[in-house]
């Protein structure tokens, strides 16, 4: 990576959660075969892929999720909630799998997508997300964590989400855990409330989303 950094090439990079398998190659060398993106735009995809949706729209869609029991999920919960409680984290996405059965491919989910930012790896896995992890451009470093959920038909959504207690204390915790972050390796770190947006999805959710710069250290 910081070779290919150092030659200004672009590159792709994925690391798993358990940081022990990586994939790094630059763009040139991507094989659209094997790995898809779209990033906003900066994209290897096809243009079969654009026109895939078409024939989906025609295919007889099948999906039938497994989610976990409330038992389950209140055994996770209040292992967080402790933990959380007893100061041993500060902010915490509890997150568990949902098996589903679908005649859909992982290829099929990545076309059918309307995210900005979605990637797809050949057998493997499909991703995709609202949300810009960073971004550099002119020597600084912006971030745009986005939090906060509410159904966007809610009378006055953006304000009820804006002065929430509880969503204020996580907007609070992860814009100053992430300029944490970027300290290590900037200066003059500010961050700032953009603002309430709408986004969607699977259900249609109306989210806070901050902008997190500040001056890259070369």
């Amino acid at each position: 990576m910081n070779y290919l950094g150092q030659s200004c090439r672009p590159f792709i990079f994925i690391i798993n959660y358990q940081q022990d398998a990586s994939y790094i190659e630059a763009v040139s060398s991507v094989d659209p075969a094997e790995i898809l993106y779209n990033l906003n735009g900066f994209t290897n995809q096809p243009m079969f892929a654009e026109n895939n949706i078409a024939f989906l729209s025609r295919k007889r869609l099948r999906w039938q999720s497994f989610p976990e029991s409330l038992a389950t999920y209140q055994h996770s919960f209040d292992i967080v909630q402790r933990n959380i409680f007893a100061g041993n984290s500060f902010l915490t996405n509890l997150t568990c799998r949902t098996p589903v059965e679908t005649n859909l491919t992982l290829k099929d989910i990545y076309s059918y997508s309307k995210e900005l930012r979605l990637m797809s790896v050949r057998d493997a896995f499909t991703v995709f997300s609202p949300e810009i992890f960073i971004r550099i451009h002119n020597g600084r470093i912006y971030s745009y964590p986005m939090k906060g959920t509410i159904n966007a038909s809610t009378p006055s959504a953006d304000r009820l989400l804006i002065n929430d207690p509880k969503e204020t204390a996580e907007h609070a915790t992860i814009v100053d855990l992430i300029r944490n972050d970027l300290s290590m390796v900037a200066e003059q770190v500010s961050g700032i409330l953009i603002n309430c947006r709408p986004i969607k999805g699977v259900f249609f959710r109306q989210v806070l989303k901050y902008r997190v710069y500040c001056r890259m250290i070369i």
